[in-house]
C-alpha cells in the first residue's frame, strides 16, 4: 500500500503512518507540498483540511481531476458545513480529530477494498507485487520498473486500450509517457515475460491483453 498524509502535525502523522504500517509513505506538511502529490499515483490519499498555507480541500479537488484515488479526510473541524464541503471536494469518507486508529484502519481497508486495490495480483501461478516492483513464479524473480509495474498491473485487472495503459503509468511514476517510448517499453517487457509463459497481446478492438501462453 502506498499512501500521502498531508497533516502540519508530524507528531500525528508519524502515529498513523506506523499504525497503517504501508510500504510506501509520504509525510506533506503543507498544502503546496500536498498539491505536487496529486499525480504520483498514490494507493490513498489522508488530509487534514487546516493546512499552513491553504486547505486540505484544493488537493481533493486536484486530485479528483486526474484520478479516482480514494481521499479520507481527518481534521479536527467538526462543522457540518465543512465535512459537506469536503464531500463535495471529493472525498470518500472523514474522520473527526481525535483519530481512533482501530476504526482509521478498517475505514482505510474499506475504502482500499471498494477501489479494487489489491496488495498481490494473481495470473496463475504468476504473482504481481506492485508495492515492491516484483514478479514471481516459484523460483523466477523479475524486479520491474514503475512503468513496467504499471502496465502489468493494469492488464491484470482487465484488457485495455493503451491510452488507458499510457494513463496509468503516469498515475503511477507521475510522468507523461509518449506513444513512441510507450511502444518501446512494451516491447521489451514483452521479452522479459518470456520466462514467466505471459504474452502480451494488442487487438485492434478489445486493446492490449496478458495472456498465459
Amino acid at each position: 500500500m502506498r499512501i500521502c498524509i498531508v497533516e502540519d502535525n508530524r507528531e500525528l502523522a508519524s502515529v498513523i503512518r506506523e499504525a497503517l504500517n504501508p510500504e510506501e509513505c509520504q509525510i506533506c506538511c503543507t498544502c503546496r507540498q500536498g498539491l505536487a502529490e496529486c499525480e504520483k499515483g498514490w494507493d490513498l490519499l489522508l488530509l487534514d483540511v487546516r493546512l499552513p498555507d491553504g486547505s486540505g480541500l484544493d488537493i481533493a479537488r486536484a486530485a479528483r481531476i486526474v484520478s479516482n484515488v480514494p481521499i479520507l479526510f481527518l481534521s479536527s473541524d467538526g462543522m457540518e458545513t465543512t465535512m459537506l464541503e469536503a464531500f463535495e471536494s471529493g472525498c470518500d469518507d472523514y474522520i473527526v480529530k481525535p483519530v481512533r486508529l482501530a476504526v482509521l484502519r478498517k475505514k482505510v481497508e474499506a475504502l482500499l477494498h471498494r477501489s479494487g486495490y489489491r496488495s498481490a495480483l494473481h495470473l496463475g501461478e504468476t504473482v504481481l507485487y506492485p508495492d515492491t516492483h516484483c514478479l514471481k513464479k516459484d523460483s523466477l524473480q523479475l524486479d520491474l520498473s514503475g512503468t513496467e509495474t504499471a502496465i502489468l498491473r493494469q492488464l491484470i485487472l482487465h484488457p485495455c486500450q493503451a491510452e488507458t495503459l499510457m494513463r496509468a503509468v503516469r498515475q503511477t511514476t507521475g510522468r507523461d509517457i509518449s506513444p513512441e517510448t510507450f511502444s518501446s517499453r512494451l516491447s521489451t517487457l514483452k521479452k522479459k515475460l518470456e520466462p514467466f509463459d505471459l504474452n502480451i497481446i494488442g487487438r485492434k478492438n478489445t486493446g492490449y491483453r496478458l495472456e498465459e501462453r
